[in-house]
């Protein structure tokens, strides 16, 4: 299949009245931060479940946390010694009926194994993409090897091959999992799923939109997007111009872009519908390190002040944000934490 690339140009940001400063003075919120929690870290491969709560692989089955009570809940059937220990990349439906994971080495015995060859699936690979119903308490590989990321969208899923023709996009239905849909996609490290096709990001920053994976048209270049919201309607992303690093809205029907912040240290932390976890400065000065989030509906920036409680002013890397004033974080050492405020904690 021939493949025609359309470079639309490079990424433009605009200064003047959308300036940092102006949005500073306008009034940037502030949200106290008292308390820090450490956690062990496999709650850090989870994802934001219900109401105060996360879900993670605890090595045999998958769990629910409540960080507001403490009270651990199993959510899955038991997968045998260690059928989950390598289990990362959760996301979870809308509705919570469905988890999506990876299994970066796939058990050989066991109930997961079992459900690979019930498939009738040959994956050889030692990694495998996993649905797991809440109702149903299942089990279900996703029938592909080779995959680069999978996606939940509505009642769809999508999933990114990669092999030595190329990567695709293939479209399954959720709830069967019958393949609706195979386009080839430029070679590409992730995507995002739009009203009327894909973006593609590559892993030199560049971005590409494709409806059919015959004409992939170049939106960016030096940006990797963080997060789409949930209406399709805004990309929140980390753009480079010079030596800079500044987190971007980018509307996606125009492809306009408006500057947030200046001086991000990497790439924001996302959830659904629509916010950004983001740092400023290095980890490693606390002089110039802040944390903030950034949510889209609201246009809005929030500070989160981790001078008080028992945090004080210890920097942290982003790992997982649960809600508005809640997150994952790891430390320079390798220690993780629930970092926010009403979080449950044995020393109180």
């Amino acid at each position: 299949m021939n493949k025609r690339l359309v470079v639309i140009g490079t990424l433009l940001v605009v200064l003047g009245g959308l300036t940092i400063f102006t949005l500073t003075r306008s009034g940037v919120d502030k949200l106290s931060i008292t308390q820090k929690v450490a956690i062990n870290k496999t709650l850090a491969a989870g994802a934001s479940f219900s109401l105060h709560t996360l879900v993670y692989p605890n090595g045999q089955s998958l769990s629910e946390y409540n960080y507001a009570n403490g009270q651990t809940e199993t959510l899955s059937p038991d997968t045998g010694v260690d059928g989950l220990r390598f289990a990362d990349s959760m996301s979870v439906s809308a509705d919570n009926a469905t988890i999506l994971f990876r299994d970066i080495v796939t058990p050989v015995t066991g109930p997961l194994a079992a459900a690979v060859q019930q498939a009738g699936l040959h994956i050889t690979t030692a990694e495998s993409w996993w649905l797991y119903s809440t109702k149903e308490k299942q089990y279900r590989p996703i029938p592909q090897a080779s995959i680069r990321t999978a996606k939940l969208d509505g009642n769809l899923v999508y999933v990114q091959t990669f092999g030595d023709n190329g990567d695709k996009i293939i479209t399954y239905d959720l709830a069967t999992l019958k393949q609706l849909a195979s386009i080839d996609v430029v070679a590409s490290e992730t995507f995002f799923v739009l009203k009327d096709g894909f973006l593609l990001q590559t892993n030199d920053g560049g971005v590409y939109f494709t409806k059919d994976g015959i004409v992939n048209d170049q939106w960016f270049t030096d940006t990797t997007i963080a997060g789409i919201t949930a209406d399709k309607n805004t990309a929140v992303a980390l753009g480079k111009k010079n030596s800079a690093s500044n987190l971007l809205r980018i509307d996606l029907a125009t492809r306009s872009t408006k500057l947030i912040m200046n001086g991000l240290y990497n790439l924001p932390v996302w959830r659904l519908p629509g916010t950004a976890l983001f740092i400023t400065g290095s980890p490693d000065s606390s002089k110039i390190y802040k944390m903030y989030t950034y949510n889209v509906a609201q246009d809005k920036v929030v500070l989160w002040d981790l001078r008080t409680g028992a945090v004080k002013n210890t920097s942290f890397v982003p790992q997982v944000l649960l809600n508005t004033s809640t997150a994952v974080v790891s430390d320079t050492s390798g220690n993780y934490y629930l970092l926010g405020n009403n979080i449950y904690s044995s020393k109180k």
